[in-house]
């Protein structure tokens, strides 16, 4: 890692501590519990995706079996499931990495914030 981009990351973290007139170690931690609490939410919002995919699945078996759905029923069941499943699948999967690594997702947030992107 470059010098320089470790500098002001540094300097970031130095420079909000001392506008909180906290210490620089009271940022970082804040930083890593804020991961974690923006976590909680995709992981939430995942688990009722997926939770309303099993849902609908569970509704739409006996109508499948029974050949109570059209073409278009059928399909349109199985395009909402699907489509259910694998939205919450990616807003629960991209919401456990700051649960599980709260701090490299800090750093992260330091850097791109230091680096402009």
């Amino acid at each position: 890692m470059d010098d320089k981009i470790v500098n002001k990351a540094f300097e970031y973290v130095d420079a909000v501590a001392q506008k909180l007139g906290v210490a620089a170690d009271y940022v970082y931690q804040l930083l890593v519990k804020q991961q974690i609490i923006s976590a909680v939410p995709g992981l939430v919002i995942g688990l009722i995706f997926m939770i309303a995919s099993y849902f609908l699945l569970k509704k739409s078996i006996p109508l499948l079996i029974d050949d109570d759905l059209d073409f278009f029923g059928f399909m349109s069941s199985v395009l909402g499931i699907t489509v259910c499943a694998v939205t919450g699948v990616i807003i629960f999967f991209d919401n456990i990495g700051p649960l599980i690594n709260p701090e490299y997702y800090a750093i992260k947030e330091i850097m791109s914030f230091v680096s402009g992107k």
